[in-house]
């Protein structure tokens, strides 16, 4: 496995090793994990759990992470592209945004892995602008729907109409009414509340 973990996704700290070669996939992948709490805390709180950089290692690590249906509301896991942080405000991140589906809880444990899969396997090319590129996902645990969100890496590209990354969706058999997610929106990182471009903490709300 490409890098040992900072931190436990909370099923003990024995160290994650893959058992057998596995093909490299084209770019590393890490998993964090934010839990409930105050926003203005988000980013002490951020804990990152493990880098991979191929598929045995992604389900030896994506194992160990307790279940969507067990995790506290409020909690927040992230897939990020190389070791990429989860924060908005970061140089890498801040001329970004995310596509956002929200999904009926029932169905968002299945529509997480199949996008995650998807995305590790770099399924999404052809949805993305040729400059613009998938940097990373999460979902956020809800109440009544959990929310998934593909973070792309610049939101002048990030285009409102989704036709492709919609029927990408719907062949993932993840963007569907009947399962809540019946569209999907865009939000340009600088968009949201509180967002300070001077270079200052301003989380605003996490939540979405």
């Amino acid at each position: 496995m490409s890098q040992g973990a900072e931190a436990s996704a909370g099923q003990g700290s024995d160290a994650v090793t893959s058992q057998e070669p596995s093909p490299p996939l084209h770019t590393p992948w890490t998993f964090w994990i934010g839990p409930k709490g105050n926003p203005d805390d988000f980013e002490r709180n951020l804990k990152k759990i493990y880098t991979f950089d191929n598929a045995v290692d992604f389900w030896a690590v994506y194992n160990r992470i307790p279940s969507l249906s067990s995790m506290e509301e409020g909690t927040a896991v992230y897939l990020m592209r190389d070791q990429r942080r989860p924060v908005w405000e970061d140089p890498e991140n801040r001329e970004g945004g995310t596509w956002v589906v929200k999904l009926k809880k029932e169905y968002s444990s299945f529509a997480w892995q199949e996008i995650l899969l998807a995305a590790i396997g770099e399924q999404f090319l052809n949805v993305f602008k040729e400059t613009d590129s998938l940097v990373g996902l999460s979902v956020s645990v809800r109440d009544k729907e959990d929310t998934i969100k593909m973070w792309n890496q610049k939101s002048e590209l990030g285009d409102p109409e989704t036709p492709a990354l919609e029927q990408k969706l719907r062949d993932l058999i993840v963007f569907d009414p009947r399962r809540g997610g019946d569209r999907v929106f865009y939000k340009a990182h600088q968009s949201h509340r509180k967002y300070d471009t001077s270079g200052g903490r301003g989380f605003g709300d996490r939540r979405f």
